[in-house]
């Protein structure tokens, strides 16, 4: 059990207006505010689901998180001294892309 709960916060206003404003608008996605909550403030680098959590990878995403459930996707970076979980973007599967498209 960890010592301290993990607690959520965002980089600016206009990144907590928008996390709070998507899932205002996606009524269906709800669920997901709830358990990405529990789920970072428990341990925001690992969950037992496969691919739930994932450390993003490249350079220009170094120390960004990425959890996802059903259709939505929350980005964020973690500070463990003050164990905080810092929202950084909020979306739909589709609607945040951050893997390079293949020129093929």
């Amino acid at each position: 059990m960890p010592d301290q709960e993990w607690k959520v916060d965002f980089e600016s206003n206009s990144t907590e207006k928008e996390y709070k404003k998507f899932f205002k608008d996606h009524a269906d996605q709800r669920p997901c505010q709830t358990n990405f909550e529990r789920d970072v403030k428990t341990n925001p680098l690992y969950h037992p689901k496969d691919r739930r959590i994932r450390k993003m990878k490249g350079e220009e995403y170094k120390g960004l998180y990425r959890w996802k459930e059903s259709n939505t996707k929350v980005i964020y970076f973690p500070q463990a001294p003050q164990k905080t979980v810092f929202v950084v973007e909020t979306g739909t599967a589709t609607g945040i892309s951050y893997k390079k498209k293949s020129s093929k």
